[in-house]
């Protein structure tokens, strides 16, 4: 299989088709650059299709797309005789597509669907809105797929669908590779102990009689806490062990991300107050990490609320984790 490529914009372009046609439907196929402006897939059989490009050949050969103005507001929607939705969403181009038979078929698309895949792989609108909510992220409201209410549609997917189905149409005899899946268990380990001290008793016995409302969980509350701290029962929070024991069953391993800041102090208020959970070099949180790696799985640190744009903060905790 060659494809050909229109001029320009040659790194996105094969990472683009490499995901595709290589990561996605596992085909071998070789990229030519071309001088038209539009893509062309021609199979052994000689049949081909044909799809205008809509986007990269509106900038130069640079990282001109990457600007807010290039986000349309508004999608469109289409349904054609290879796709197996009733209205597969459009963002570059449009939806009219034609088939013709001139001793060897062709499929002309006008929906630059190569454009759309890449928006939804790469991000890229995350990058060129710099609006952010209060905790410095990209707000999700923005997205163009929360816009138009398509975020929970596998559009990348649905894309490659009929594009297989193009394929099939024209001739290709060959299969796509069947995709692999693998299951990976994963815990952040927010807290490690719900009765840490009779302070900690307190504030649940406040809770069970002013948040909850509910008085009589007062005893309840209290026999709980006594039988805990005399080796009666085990911690509420303490699910390590059950956890590894459900992953075992179905043979997978447990990841388990454990907060490695110690304490907050004034000299290192950057990782916020939500990081200092419990004390990663308790004995007790020691012996829980000791027995995960024991029992075969796996331990990882839980970045601090704000290690992720701090390579040094990062840092700090992967060695503070590594130590204990």
């Amino acid at each position: 299989m060659l494809i050909k490529i229109p001029p320009g914009f040659i790194i996105e372009r094969t990472y683009l088709l490499n995901t595709i046609f290589n990561e996605f439907l596992g085909l071998d196929f070789q990229i030519e650059s071309d001088t038209k402006p539009e893509y062309e897939i021609i199979l052994q059989n000689k049949n081909s299709i044909i799809i205008e490009d809509h986007f990269f050949c509106e900038f130069n050969d640079s990282l001109d797309y990457l600007n807010k103005k290039n986000i349309p507001e508004k999608i469109s929607y289409c349904q054609n005789p290879f796709t197996i939705e009733k209205n597969i969403p459009i963002i570059y181009g449009s939806a009219e597509i034609i088939v013709q038979d001139n001793g060897h078929k062709q499929i002309f698309c006008k929906t630059d669907f190569f454009a759309d895949i890449f928006f939804m792989l790469t991000r890229w609108e995350e990058y060129v809105i710099s609006e952010k909510d209060e905790y410095g992220r990209f707000p999700e409201k923005l997205s163009l797929s929360i816009r138009n209410s398509i975020h929970r549609r596998p559009v990348v997917n649905e894309f490659i669908v009929m594009l297989w189905n193009m394929l099939q149409f024209l001739g290709y005899s060959g299969k796509p590779q069947k995709m692999k899946f693998e299951a990976i268990i994963t815990h952040d380990v927010d807290e490690v102990i719900r009765n840490r001290n009779i302070l900690k008793l307190i504030r649940i016995l406040a809770g069970d009689l002013i948040l909850r409302k509910k008085p009589a969980l007062i005893p309840i509350s209290i026999k709980n806490y006594i039988d805990i701290k005399t080796g009666v029962k085990k911690d509420n929070f303490d699910t390590f062990d059950f956890l590894m024991d459900e992953s075992e069953k179905i043979q997978v391993k447990s990841h388990f991300y454990f907060l490695s800041q110690k304490k907050l102090t004034k000299k290192d208020i950057s990782c916020g107050s939500y990081d200092f959970r419990y004390d990663i070099s308790d004995p007790k949180v020691a012996l829980i990490i000791q027995n995960i790696r024991k029992r075969g799985h796996v331990v990882g640190v839980h970045g601090s609320y704000n290690s992720y744009n701090n390579i040094d903060l990062f840092s700090e905790d992967l060695i503070k984790l590594e130590e204990i």
